[in-house]
């Protein structure tokens, strides 16, 4: 499958072994350009280098592995992605519902807002927070689209 970051021009990426990856939080994965690669690795461990204090273990090197094999082999990762957009709909809808009812959010002793100003500050930041959810949703259909259709 061809890395849409790559795809877009990017010369390497990082990637979390413990995030979407799903595999050890202490390794990941570095993709991209093959010398910029082969320059990382030369300053990594066993080579004595500035690296070598970032080094991970056997076992994790083999985790690392295992869950590139099961992202490769085993997951629909069409379902993830639907899966991630639930949740940024669910949280959407959440706060939809404080911007109703701000009554409703969270700060005074019946859940609800302390004072005026602070209900302007509350509806300000669930507005930003409403466009990141909205930008976040945006990149990750943008990603989605770049996936190989499910065999």
């Amino acid at each position: 499958m061809p890395n849409p970051y790559l795809v877009l021009g990017a010369d390497l990426v990082v990637y979390s072994g413990g995030k979407i990856i799903r595999g050890p939080q202490s390794a990941g994965l570095l993709v991209g350009r093959r010398d910029l690669v082969r320059a990382a690795w030369a300053n990594s461990a066993p080579h004595h280098a500035f690296g070598r204090a970032l080094k991970v273990s056997k076992e994790e090197i083999v985790g690392m592995l295992r869950a590139v094999e099961i992202w490769r082999t085993g997951r629909d990762v069409h379902a993830d992605f639907r899966e991630w957009n639930g949740w940024y709909r669910h949280i959407k809808e959440q706060i939809t519902r404080l911007k109703k009812e701000p009554g409703k959010g969270p700060g005074g002793a019946d859940g609800g807002e302390k004072a005026e100003g602070d209900s302007a500050a509350m509806a300000k930041r669930l507005d930003r927070l409403e466009h990141m959810l909205q930008e976040m949703s945006d990149r990750l259909k943008a990603i989605e689209e770049k996936l190989p259709a499910k065999k």
